[in-house]
């Protein structure tokens, strides 16, 4: 059965930093008070943007936990179900093994692709090192 980005997650409102647009299901950080941008190379990643937020101030809803869908790069360093995933630079889900970094979701699914959309279970921690 598919996970659809609806199934299970917790979602938050705060406001975009700037236009998100073209951001739906990226990595996100808190850049200020009440407010989300896009996540960069392991950032501290407070969860994945749900919807499209075309301006600075209009709302972001954001999932920081459950089941969500996530833009993923696994042309790299291909993604397997069960990995732990830090955002990289354009706030894709990339593949990492190292314990100092923040991983922002655990992959259920592969990809072996740049800009894949896969389910992802939404889950901030540090890898046990």
């Amino acid at each position: 059965m598919p996970i659809r980005s609806n199934d299970a997650n917790l979602k938050f409102s705060f406001k975009a930093a700037a236009d998100l647009s073209t951001y739906q299901f990226h990595g996100m950080y808190i850049s200020a008070a009440d407010t989300v941008n896009l996540s960069g190379s392991n950032a501290i990643c407070i969860g994945i943007l749900q919807n499209k937020p075309d301006a600075a101030g209009k709302g972001a809803s954001v999932a920081i936990v459950g089941v969500s869908q996530m833009v993923v790069d696994g042309s790299g360093t291909p993604i397997t179900a069960g990995c732990s995933l830090v955002t990289d630079a354009s706030g894709h889900g990339v593949i990492t093994t190292t314990d100092t970094h923040n991983v922002a979701a655990i992959a259920l699914a592969a990809s072996t692709a740049a800009d894949d959309v896969i389910p992802v279970l939404v889950k901030q921690h540090k890898l046990a090192g």
